[in-house]
C-alpha cells in the first residue's frame, strides 16, 4: 500500500467532500464524549466510530478515554467479521478531532502513519470538520438522556441507555443514505428486524426458580426494569429491581 502520510491542515466539512467512498471502513469518523458519572463497571467516557459508507455507529465504553486505539481495532475486526471482503487494510482514511499529536488519538494516528492510512484532523475550533461524529454523538446523547430520564434510573445506567439508543438509532432512516435506507440495513445488506426491541425501562417480570420461592403461594416472578435494548429467546434481559 502506498504510504500517504497525515494530512497536517484541518479537514474541511466531511459532508462537503467531493471523494466517493465505495467500500466499508473505507473512511471513519471517530469522537470521544465525556466525562459521564461512572457507570456500574467505572466507565465514563465512550469513543464513537461511524462508517462513512453506511453511516453505522458503533460505541466502545472507556474508563480512560486513551483506550480509544484498542476499540478502534475492535471497530475494525467486527466490521472484517460481518464482511469476509473486507480487511482492515482497506481503511483509506480516518477523521478525529484536535491537531497532529498526543491527546486520546496518538495510538491511532501512529497505527494510521505506520500503514499509510489518511488522517483527517479538524483543526482547532474546526468540529464541521468531523461533523458526521460530532452530529451522531449528539444524536445517540440525546436519545441516551430521554431514555434514563424517562426510566427513572439512576445516572450509573447512562451506559447501558447509550447502547440501546445506538442500537436504535442505526435501525433507523437516515437522510444521507440512498432512499433513506437505514445505517444497519447499509452495513449488513439486509432489513433489520424489530421484532425483537424493547423499550428501555420498560416493566417486565424476571422469573424466580421453585427452588428460591418462600412459599407455594409467592408469585413466580419479580417486577424489574429491562435495561437491555433486545430480547432473544432463552436470553433473560438484563434487569434491576424496581
Amino acid at each position: 500500500m502506498h504510504k500517504k502520510g497525515p494530512i497536517q491542515n484541518g479537514a474541511p466539512r466531511d459532508d462537503q467532500v467531493s471523494s466517493v467512498v465505495s467500500r466499508i471502513i473505507e473512511e471513519i469518523s471517530v469522537d470521544v464524549a465525556g466525562p459521564f458519572p461512572k457507570d456500574r463497571s467505572g466507565n465514563r467516557w465512550f469513543v464513537l466510530f461511524v462508517d462513512r459508507k453506511s453511516r453505522f455507529r458503533t460505541v466502545g465504553l472507556m474508563k480512560n478515554k486513551n483506550d480509544t486505539f484498542k476499540h478502534f481495532l475492535s471497530f475494525c475486526e467486527s466490521a472484517t467479521r460481518s464482511h469476509p471482503d473486507i480487511s482492515i487494510d482497506d481503511v483509506a482514511s480516518i477523521r478525529m478531532d484536535g491537531g497532529d499529536q498526543g491527546g486520546e488519538f496518538s495510538e491511532i494516528r501512529a497505527y494510521a502513519d505506520q500503514h499509510g492510512i489518511r488522517v483527517l484532523p479538524t483543526g482547532r475550533s474546526n468540529p464541521n470538520g468531523n461533523s458526521l461524529a460530532e452530529t451522531s454523538i449528539k444524536a445517540v446523547c440525546q436519545r441516551m438522556r430521554a431514555s434514563l430520564h424517562s426510566s427513572n434510573l439512576s445516572d450509573s445506567y447512562w451506559s447501558e441507555a447509550l447502547l440501546h439508543s445506538v442500537e436504535t438509532t442505526n435501525r433507523l432512516p437516515t437522510k444521507g443514505l440512498p432512499n433513506h435506507s437505514s445505517p444497519y440495513e447499509s452495513w449488513y445488506g439486509h432489513r433489520p428486524s424489530l421484532r425483537h426491541l424493547r423499550s428501555f425501562g420498560a416493566s417486565c417480570f424476571a422469573y424466580v426458580p421453585v427452588e428460591r420461592r418462600p412459599g407455594k403461594l409467592s408469585p413466580k416472578g419479580v417486577h424489574q426494569i429491562s435495561v437491555l435494548w433486545f430480547q432473544h429467546r432463552g436470553i433473560p434481559p438484563l434487569v434491576t429491581q424496581k
